[in-house]
């Protein structure tokens, strides 16, 4: 998906309705408008295989990005669009791959990751909450597809350990955090649903997710 799902505003409130901050305002449509050759649909899996990526490695993709305002030396890091550019190639050549799924894995792996094989549920909140409590200061890639339609959407985050933080990076809307794991776990059952299955329930519109965890 190329562009914001859903209006920003409507899920700001949500994320704060659960104690959720706002950590880098971000999505994937408004630097494809201005780059050569965008990639298809988005590059959602690209940006999201690089958000774990950096943030496994103590550093962040918005480093690598820019495009936000740093209150702490009062500079705006302007957005880097070779690095951008960069980033969507390398989803223009996984698509280019007989087997992608093998394909983004490999990379992760190659980044000195773990990779499981990836478990699909249904959009319901007790068998997404299920999966993702599995995890302890860990990873996971989240697809969101649907059996009728070939299109899909990868978002990513990162699970503390019990009583912990989570951090969430959806590259239609940006970067997230909050300081409590229990609260998103229900706020992103509320998103999933707010933003990828109701508004779309006439038209596209997911209706499972596949969560492949990722560790280093």
């Amino acid at each position: 998906m190329p562009n914001r799902a859903y209006a920003l505003n409507d899920v700001e409130q949500l994320v704060d309705n659960y104690h959720g901050v706002c950590t880098w305002d971000f999505s994937q449509g408004l630097p494809l408008d201005f780059i050569a050759g965008p990639a298809g649909n988005g590059i959602c899996l690209a940006l999201s295989c690089h958000w774990i990526k950096y943030h496994a490695l103590d550093d962040s993709l918005v480093n690598h990005l820019g495009g936000i305002w740093n209150p702490a030396n009062r500079t705006y890091i302007q957005f880097n669009h070779q690095e951008y550019q960069r980033i969507a190639q390398w989803q223009r050549n996984l698509e280019r791959f007989p087997d992608w799924i093998m394909g983004y894995q490999n990379w992760l792996r190659n980044q000195g990751l773990g990779v499981n094989r990836g478990t699909t549920v249904p959009m319901s909140a007790s068998a997404l909450r299920t999966e993702l409590e599995r995890i302890h200061g860990g990873y996971a890639m989240i697809i969101l597809k649907s059996r009728n339609v070939r299109e899909s959407h990868a978002i990513a985050v990162y699970i503390g350990e019990q009583g912990g933080d989570a951090c969430f990076f959806d590259p239609n809307f940006g970067e997230y955090w909050f300081p409590n794991r229990d609260d998103f776990f229900f706020f992103l059952h509320l998103f999933a649903n707010f933003v990828y299955h109701r508004n779309h329930r006439d038209n596209v519109g997911f209706d499972s997710h596949e969560i492949i965890r990722v560790w280093r």
